[in-house]
């Protein structure tokens, strides 16, 4: 039997790891069994891993810090990938949305949809820092809507082009994530797994250029005050 991971809420996540996929599956293929990231651990609050998010000065993020994870939802058989025995069940439909942000008083965080899947110029979900529900109020597909959601049909999706951005302050932002599963297909027409738990992920927001230009300038003027007073 899988054992549940306990997500970490701590801040303050020194390092970070090369971010690859965050992979979404379930505890069981029964009825009402949870779902979770089958190596959430490795990406948590807490675990080492920061994702960046870095100003752009042109294109569709022009203007924002921002970066991209993929988060996927795991194959249950082989007909895309290899299957994984840590999957949710045939007929499941996973999704993911946002719960909470913490971070810089002031600051917002942002979803954009990939272009793909119907994203349009600007951002989907804004949440200001501060923002907590305990279920997600807009959920954005795991799985794949072309072949998955059906009975029987196998929730795996790896879908790509989503973005997150951060406005109104720079630093350390720690967004709670949770998995639903939206599907009709369990008992009495509803879900077959029941939600996981909140997975926090930190994120920072790196000052854009013209704000480095700033500290750089307020650090040579220091150190020529310094040397000035030495002499």
């Amino acid at each position: 039997m899988k054992s549940l991971l306990v997500p970490a809420i701590a801040l303050g996540a020194a390092g970070a790891v090369q971010a690859q996929h965050i992979e979404a599956g379930a505890l069981a293929t029964t009825q009402g069994s949870q779902l979770y990231f089958e190596n959430g651990a490795t990406y948590v609050a807490g675990s080492g891993y920061v994702k960046p998010l870095t100003y752009s000065s042109t294109g569709r993020y022009a203007g924002y810090l921002n970066g991209g994870i993929t988060f996927t939802a795991l194959p249950a058989t082989s007909a895309f990938e290899p299957a994984n025995p840590n999957a949710a069940a045939l007929g499941s439909f996973l999704e993911l949305g946002i719960v909470s942000v913490q971070g810089p008083t002031g600051g917002a965080f942002q979803f954009w949809e990939g272009a793909d899947q119907g994203g349009g110029a600007g951002w989907t979900v804004n949440h200001q820092v501060g923002y907590s529900v305990a279920t997600p109020t807009f959920t954005w597909d795991l799985s794949d809507p072309a072949t998955a959601g059906g009975p029987g049909e196998d929730p795996y999706g790896h879908l790509h082009g989503r973005r997150f951005t951060v406005t109104g302050g720079t630093g350390t932002y720690t967004v709670g994530f949770q998995i639903v599963d939206t599907s009709f297909n369990g008992a009495g027409g509803g879900p077959i797994h029941t939600p996981s738990e909140t997975y926090y992920v930190q994120f920072n927001a790196v000052p854009e250029p013209s704000e480095y230009a700033a500290m750089a300038g307020v650090t040579l003027v220091g150190f020529a005050l310094w040397r000035s007073r030495k002499a």
